[in-house]
């Protein structure tokens, strides 16, 4: 029985330009990946994209895996490093009869109604790349979806990721893209900044599996309008009740909200404390911790702010929002370069900061 990264076995990733089996060849930092993972550009393709080549691909990936045997340290080139590998087994014998996809994550669309600080697509926030992104035109999902329904590799076991820009200013196409999960009794994973409500979303949140996250990242008027630049935390607020409301009958249904620590915005106990107070208001179900990763980047080697620690050791101890049932923190390093992964210091640091409850 050999390995193979679960990503590269399990998912289908849209980008606003390419069709890929693991975003790392489009986001990180590993060269190796970025040789590999390329993958098929759909301007070249239009809408005679064939799924076929994307699944050829995959194969491809999935073989050289299997070359390198039962040992991890034989792993392929292009996963060498990654600290996203997340090795699971696969038969020795390539499975294609009843495959059908774990993930469908779909970020084919980059419009905005948020100007965000951190935004990750926009480089911080850049008026001129938001300006771009906002009018850059999106190709056509739905040739490539109906090709998956025909082959049979949608299933009651897929999850569907629907990620940003902001999938509400598309409402016709994420409805469609709803009800095709539907049909299949899929799950779904859904991206918003909860500036406009969903009914479709609202009617996931009644009665299907989904988690909606939506990034608050404060819990103040005040802050919410320095950080994403927009005048509209009464209105998240108004729509975020109305969605912890209708999931409140629903176990299969998840509001989770999450704090990006935004070192000089955000990184304060008083405004943590009123995000918890958003949370409880609204039945958030799970609060999540991250952090700006371009912050993190230019941080790396540097000590951790004590505001940041004091922000983590919050999160540990809090005992005030204990109906919250998930408080996770785990996302604070998912950004983390893998330079610093290999640092003797980095794992120093890590004990340091998720001890502090222990020591105290």
């Amino acid at each position: 029985m050999s390995k193979v990264c679960k990503f590269l076995k399990e998912n289908l990733e849209f980008y606003d330009n390419r069709i890929v089996c693991c975003g790392q060849g489009i986001f990180s930092d590993i060269e190796n990946a970025k040789k590999y993972f390329i993958g098929i550009n759909v301007d070249e393709y239009k809408n005679d994209f064939n799924i076929d080549e994307y699944l050829q691909k995959r194969e491809q990936y999935i073989k050289m895996f299997q070359e390198a045997g039962e040992d991890e340290k034989n792993i392929p080139e292009f996963c060498q490093n990654c600290n996203c590998f997340a090795p699971i087994d696969i038969d020795d014998k390539l499975e294609t009869k009843n495959f059908k996809f774990k993930n469908i994550n779909i970020s084919h669309k980059t419009i905005c109604n948020c100007k965000c600080v951190y935004c990750c697509l926009s480089d911080e926030g850049n008026p001129e790349k938001i300006e771009i992104l906002n009018k850059q035109k999106s190709y056509d999902i739905f040739p490539i979806l109906k090709q998956l329904q025909d082959k049979n590799l949608i299933g009651e076991e897929t999850k569907i990721g629907i990620f940003g820009g902001e999938c509400t200013l598309y409402p016709q196409e994420l409805n469609e893209i709803i009800s095709l999960g539907e049909k299949y009794n899929c799950s779904f994973e859904i991206y918003s900044n909860g500036i406009i409500y969903n009914e479709s979303i609202e009617k996931l949140m009644k009665n299907n599996k989904i988690c909606l996250r939506i990034s608050m990242d404060c819990g103040s008027k005040k802050t919410f309008k320095r950080i994403k630049q927009i005048d509209k935390f009464d209105k998240v607020i108004e729509n975020l009740k109305k969605y912890g409301e209708a999931a409140k009958h629903n176990p299969e249904a998840s509001l989770q909200l999450k704090y990006i620590i935004l070192p000089r915005y955000n990184d304060n106990i008083q405004e943590l404390k009123k995000f918890f107070e958003v949370a409880l208001s609204c039945r958030a179900e799970q609060v999540i911790l991250s952090i700006n990763r371009f912050w993190l980047i230019r941080n790396q080697l540097k000590p951790i702010p004590i505001s940041i620690k004091r922000i983590i050791k919050y999160f540990i101890n809090n005992n005030e929002v204990n109906i919250i049932r998930n408080i996770d923190y785990n996302e604070l390093w998912s950004w983390w370069v893998e330079k610093a992964l290999k640092e003797n210091w980095f794992t120093e640091v890590i004990n340091s900061i998720f001890h502090i409850k222990k020591r105290d």
